[in-house]
């Protein structure tokens, strides 16, 4: 068994009933050794089980008033130390139980890892990719640069308190770096490590040739706390290369920055330009604050292209030449970098928004599997006769649909049923272990029960929230644009709807006749439309991302694909253990 890739056992959920049980048992037993107050009698002593909550709160120990009840009924000499060794001794109740149910969970997630490596490896071909370089390294190298370069700069530095800001001189190309270091070995290093970077980080797309990349591709640094500010992100494009840079809106922190993705255009000074214009609601990147732990020379590097870089910005009536050797390819880099970004954000806002509809529909679906088997929930005809076939099929209980009356009392039956199996299958096992399979098991069930009801009623546990579709938002708003300059039939210049977005800035060029100025101009709407939609995307993540937070803080006992992985397991341990008895030399 142990040979098997996942090993299918010692696994299950812990049943919170077993916490109850040990804390009545405790207090029972402290009980006997006092004898009852004068005047008080045993019929009127209040039972250990009403301390406990309801519904939501059933395992929550009210130890306060328990205490002050036991000092009211019972006889004790020295009542506050007595009342203190009962709450030590309920408290090593409650860790063990504690400790047993995180050895459950942690359990259970170790299942789920080995099952997710076994899913990768056999999606996977014979060769997988390699992942990711660590460019950590290459980025010390680059920042060590930075010493020697800012020597020769100081002269130029006019520092803001925690602002980073484009100052022409102030800055260096990726040229620029190397020349400021000093022998050739060490340039030959930073050469290598901007190469790494660049490679990595896929900052060249494919676009950029190396001239480019050297003369018109600036570095900067963060200290820890610095900040670039919202005018700077609107004036400039950003490329994180460390971690530790956040995107932040007035107070708010939105995210860490993905290395490798392009942040700023001239909507992030004011997110939404139609409202009066808010210095505190702009965007803005803010490297993290320094921690005890980090060294004292610790900054954060950013790659960037000024406007100064951006040759449309500066003459917008090149020649032909120059328009194909330096303004067609930096714009094109410009739109690819965007689009890039955007397609990344889209898929985040999309696992987000599905993995908050998983959580919500878990959610209602155990308030609903608690409703089951605490109330009279109503059955259908239909249902009934469909629970009746789910249970002779899993569990091997015949409940014929007229004898289902109320759920409650259908539940404790599947309950009782399940424990008595397991009696049966497991009579090696301790007491409480069967009853923690059991549990798995009975809740597993009543969540399958649940779905056919919702199936029946046509209601649905999942909630419904449409994201933008902003690719074909994108497409329509394009394609208008590009019919506004004369370009009929625009589709055929957009794939947006690729693996990898892009946009044929070439193939539009050629087609648009006019002056270079309107192409430039077209440009730049076309640009200004993308950075609209990556900002709109960020915003969407981030609501979606503050649902699952919201979330977070109502703690599900069960998650459905757990149940059912649980009950396969049993299962299939039922099965090993049954060929095992049959047929003893079977190698398992």
């Amino acid at each position: 068994k142990e040979k098997q890739p996942v090993h299918i056992g010692d696994v299950e959920l812990f049943n919170p009933r077993n916490y109850q049980l040990r804390m009545q048992s405790l207090l029972r037993k402290v009980e006997k050794n006092f004898s009852l107050k004068a005047g008080h009698n045993s019929h009127e002593l209040p039972k250990v089980g009403s301390f406990f909550g309801r519904e939501e709160k059933a395992n929550t120990f009210d130890l306060k008033a328990y205490l002050q009840s036991f000092d009211q009924h019972f006889a004790v000499k020295h009542s506050q130390r007595t009342q203190a060794q009962v709450a030590q001794r309920t408290a090593l109740v409650a860790a063990k139980c504690e400790n047993e149910f995180n050895k459950s969970v942690a359990g259970m997630q170790k299942f789920l890892e080995k099952v997710d490596k076994m899913a990768i490896g056999l999606a996977q071909t014979s060769t997988s990719p390699e992942s990711t370089p660590n460019i950590d390294q290459d980025i010390e190298t680059l920042r060590r640069a930075f010493v020697s370069f800012n020597r020769k700069v100081e002269h130029l530095l006019q520092p803001t308190v925690g602002e980073v800001a484009y100052i022409e001189g102030t800055m260096p190309t990726l040229q620029g770096l190397v020349k400021a270091s000093g022998s050739k070995s060490i340039r030959n290093s930073i050469l290598h490590s901007q190469k790494n970077i660049l490679k990595v980080l896929d900052i060249s797309e494919g676009l950029l040739s190396q001239q480019l990349l050297q003369t018109k591709i600036y570095l900067c640094e963060a200290s820890p706390g610095f900040r670039i500010a919202p005018k700077q992100m609107a004036q400039h494009h950003w490329i994180p290369v460390s971690e530790g840079i956040s995107l932040m809106q007035g107070e708010k922190k939105l995210g860490p920055l993905t290395p490798g993705r392009i942040y700023g255009g001239k909507d992030w000074h004011v997110p939404n330009p139609a409202n009066v214009r808010d210095e505190t609601q702009g965007f803005y990147l803010k490297a993290r604050e320094r921690q005890p732990d980090d060294p004292l020379e610790l900054s954060f590097l950013l790659i960037m292209l000024p406007q100064q870089a951006c040759p449309w910005i500066h003459d917008q009536n090149p020649n032909f030449q120059l328009m194909q050797q330096l303004y067609l390819p930096l714009m094109q880099w410009t739109l690819a970098k965007t689009l890039g970004h955007l397609f990344s954000l889209s898929q985040e806002r999309d696992a987000y928004l599905k993995q908050w509809q998983k959580s919500n529909r878990v959610l209602q679906r155990e308030k609903q599997v608690k409703a089951f088997e605490s109330s009279n929930m109503g059955m259908s005809s239909a249902q009934r006769k469909e629970i009746s076939r789910l249970l002779l099929d899993m569990v091997e209980l015949r409940v014929a649909p007229e004898e289902m009356s109320a759920s409650r009392l259908l539940s404790r039956r599947i309950y009782n049923h399940i424990l008595a199996q397991m009696k049966e299958t497991w009579p090696q096992l301790p007491v409480e272990e069967r009853s923690n399979k059991s549990y798995t098991k009975w809740r597993y069930i009543l969540s399958e029960i649940i779905q056919i009801m919702d199936r029946s009623t046509e209601r649905s546990a999942t909630p419904r929230d449409s994201p933008t579709p902003v690719f074909d938002i994108l497409a329509t708003t394009l394609e208008t644009l590009l019919s506004e300059f004369s370009l009929e039939n625009g589709q055929q210049y957009l794939n947006l709807f690729e693996e990898k977005p892009s946009i044929d800035l070439r193939g539009i060029f050629e087609r648009q006749v006019g002056p270079v100025q309107k192409q430039i101009l077209l440009f730049d709407k076309i640009l200004e439309e993308l950075e609209r939609a990556v900002l709109q995307l960020m915003q969407e993540s981030r609501r979606y991302w503050g649902k699952l937070e919201e979330l977070g803080t109502q703690r599900p006992q069960m998650d459905e694909n757990e149940l059912e992985r649980k009950v396969i397991m049993e299962l299939s341990e039922k099965l090993t253990r049954v060929l095992s008895q049959n047929f003893p030399n079977l190698q398992i």
